[in-house]
């Protein structure tokens, strides 16, 4: 009684294939129930942080930047100055929606130090990010917000965390459960 699906994709774009799989995400109800049940638990999932000698990373853990790791985890907006910030399990559970409906999430590392070290993480849809490729196809960065009418930012490999929910046979963005669905 849905939508067919089959009906819905023809020759579209990955971002605009990825708006429709959003959509359906949240306007179908049982797709919508069982992502609620999903996402709920990878967002309450129990979780630690380990440094390289298996030692759990936490309050009480002298090194400062396995600290600063951890705090960024437990609160990956923390240190933005305004805006609407996410909590942990709100963005565990934001990237857990995406991941599942389109296949791919993103998480931004904003303002990263030159050693590597980001301040906050942001959480950045799917279908907005547009892979940019070199002449043999292998994936060099990605383009932010592009259009037609505009470039959109470039947004360098190591600024980006990309999830994958199953690797793709071809191209950059992974295979969703609605994409499997067809």
């Amino acid at each position: 009684t849905e939508l067919p699906l089959s009906t819905i994709f023809g020759n579209a774009s990955p971002a605009k294939r990825m708006q429709t799989y959003m959509k359906l995400a949240i306007s179908v109800p049982w797709i919508r129930a069982a992502e609620r049940v999903i996402g709920g638990l990878f967002a309450s999932v129990d979780w630690h942080l380990e440094d390289g000698a298996d030692e759990e990373i936490d309050d009480e853990y002298a090194v400062g930047m396995e600290r600063d790791a951890l705090a960024l985890m437990e609160n990956p907006q923390g240190a933005l100055p305004i805006g609407h910030k996410l909590t942990r399990s709100a963005m565990w559970r934001l990237t857990c929606r995406h991941l599942g409906a389109c296949g791919s999430a993103f998480w931004f590392k904003d303002q990263m130090n030159p050693f590597g070290q980001t301040k906050a993480l942001l959480y950045v849809r799917p279908d907005r990010m547009t892979p940019n490729e070199d002449a043999r196809g292998n994936l060099i960065s990605w383009q932010l917000d592009k259009t037609p009418n505009d470039p959109g930012q470039t947004l360098e490999l190591d600024e980006v965390v990309q999830f994958v929910f199953e690797p793709p046979d071809s191209g950059h963005f992974g295979i969703g459960l609605i994409e499997s669905a067809l």
